[in-house]
């Protein structure tokens, strides 16, 4: 790897633009003061041992494989030059002079068809596997625009097995360049609550026990809501309070005219954020309706 410019930066590490085999990439990386037993390290083998599946789909973003860094596990994937959704929104409405601005309604509606396309791969795979963290900076573009990814799969996991059986180890095997073993961590639980408030679908605050697919579902609903408004769902709320009133008090964003949804993807939204999951449709369902 030749390492390049710092694409984005945290306190646990940072995301670099790197060279590799003639290929622009993107390195995920952990601070040298951190170790693979810390939480933060924990996290980052677990998103290792998701992607470590080698899932091959044109909306979700690549992984290449692992770099080793004085003895920490650096991971290398597909460089998203569009950056997030969220980034691209927030430098368009920084060009106006109003501060607002929204895709024409055949890109937005082609983003929401390359999310779901992605969704109804995942959740086909077996065993499923549910991303729990689907929101609009998790929504990466390539360089044109044109097409989204779904990225960052460090809280994702696969369904619970059924009783009696062993659980998964990250990338479904023996291990990989000694990071990923048998006892590297791995939940077969659902439950508690993990993800971004404002996104979270309401059995997940609740904390109820062994939900579905249908998390990932409602959570596209709101980005599909934040495509089409051009901002967050209840934006001059805080997120906790946000998932704390959608869970409790069954509240949804309003769906206003000049957000300019078509009529039929309207009704899809409001089946996507059902208060109750099995009330929700599959992602593959959605996708037939969009197609």
């Amino acid at each position: 790897l030749t390492f390049g410019d710092v694409l984005g930066q945290g306190s646990c590490g940072e995301v670099r633009s790197a060279l590799y085999n003639g290929r622009q990439v993107a390195v995920k990386t952990l601070c040298s003061k951190l170790d693979a037993r810390s939480e933060e390290g924990k996290d980052l083998l677990k998103e290792i041992g998701m992607m470590s599946h080698a899932f091959r789909h044109k909306n979700v973003v690549d992984f290449y494989g692992i770099y080793e860094h004085d003895g920490l596990p650096w991971l290398v994937m597909e460089l998203m030059p569009g950056g997030s959704l969220e980034q691209y929104y927030e430098a368009k409405k920084k060009s106006r002079r109003d501060g607002r601005w929204r895709p024409k309604t055949r890109r937005a509606v082609s983003w929401v068809e390359d999310i779901l396309s992605a969704l109804a791969y995942l959740h086909a795979q077996k065993p499923p596997v549910i991303h729990r963290d689907i929101k609009p900076a998790n929504m990466l573009l390539t360089g044109d625009g044109r097409t989204v990814k779904i990225g960052d799969f460090g809280l994702s996991r696969m369904c619970p097995l059924s009783p009696g059986k062993a659980p998964l180890t990250p990338g479904g095997g023996r291990g990989s360049g000694g990071f990923l073993s048998d006892e590297s961590p791995m939940s077969t639980e659902l439950t508690g609550t993990t993800g971004t408030y404002r996104y979270m679908a309401p059995e997940i605050f609740r904390g109820e026990g062994q939900y579905t697919a249908a998390v990932d579902v409602y959570s596209f609903s709101l980005v599909m809501w934040y495509i089409f408004a051009g901002e967050h769902p209840f934006c001059n709320i805080d997120g906790h309070s946000v998932a704390c009133i959608s869970a409790e008090n069954d509240m949804r964003p309003e769906v206003l005219y000049r957000m300019r949804i078509p009529r039929e993807l309207q009704g899809m939204m409001r089946r996507s954020w059902a208060g109750k999951g099995k009330e929700r449709p599959r992602a593959a369902e959605l996708l037939e309706e969009v197609e």
